[in-house]
C-alpha cells in the first residue's frame, strides 16, 4: 500500500485517510418491464412509452408476454400464454425470459410468420432520461437473436443523444 511505501523511506509522514464515496441511483426508463395492461401483447410503432424509430418498416415490434402460466400439454413445455399466442407473435419458438420479467419488447422482421429472410429493421426508443454530471452509470440490457426459421439473424443495442450541459453532443469512444 502506499502509506508502507511512506512509512518506510519517511517514519515521520503520517498516513493520509482516503475516503471513496459511493452513490446508487435509480433511473426511469419508460416502461422498462414493457407492462401492457391485462392483454398478452400489443403491436405497432408506439407500446407503452417505446416510440418506433423506423415507422416505414415492414419488421414488426410487440411486447409480448412470453413467460406467464404452466402448459399441461404433454410434451409441451412452452408456457400457457407462449402457447395460446405463438401464432399471432409469429415466433416458431419461445425466447425466454430473463429472470423474473416474462414480458418482452419484440421486434420482428417478418409482417407474418411464413415469410423467410426478411431483411427489415426497426428500432425502439423510450424517453429521454438526465443523469447527474461528472458520474459513473451501467446500464444493463438482456438481448436476444433468434434465427426463428430464417437464415441469418442480427441485433444492435444503442445509447444516444448523450449531451453536455451546454445541449453539445458528446461522442463515445
Amino acid at each position: 500500500s502506499l502509506w508502507r511505501r511512506c512509512s518506510r523511506k519517511t517514519p515521520n509522514v503520517e498516513a493520509a485517510e482516503t475516503y471513496v464515496r459511493y452513490k446508487h441511483e435509480i433511473l426511469s426508463i419508460t416502461n422498462s418491464s414493457f407492462v401492457q395492461g391485462g392483454t398478452p401483447f400489443v403491436k405497432g410503432d408506439s407500446l407503452s412509452g417505446w416510440n418506433a424509430i423506423e415507422t416505414e418498416s415492414r419488421a414488426t415490434g410487440m411486447l409480448i408476454d412470453v413467460g406467464s402460466g404452466s402448459n399441461t400439454e404433454e410434451g409441451n413445455d412452452e408456457t400457457t400464454t407462449f402457447s395460446k399466442n405463438k401464432e399471432e407473435y409469429m415466433l416458431s419458438q419461445n425466447p425466454g425470459a430473463h429472470g423474473n420479467d416474462s414480458r418482452i419488447l419484440m421486434i420482428n422482421s417478418k409482417e407474418n410468420k411464413e415469410q423467410k429472410n426478411v431483411k427489415a429493421y426497426k428500432g425502439y426508443r423510450s424517453s429521454s432520461i438526465t443523469l447527474e454530471a461528472n458520474s459513473y452509470y451501467v446500464f444493463s440490457v438482456s438481448a436476444k437473436v433468434m434465427l426463428n426459421g430464417d437464415d441469418f439473424a442480427n441485433g444492435s443495442i444503442y445509447i444516444s443523444g448523450l449531451v453536455d450541459k451546454d445541449e453539445k453532443s458528446i461522442k463515445l469512444g
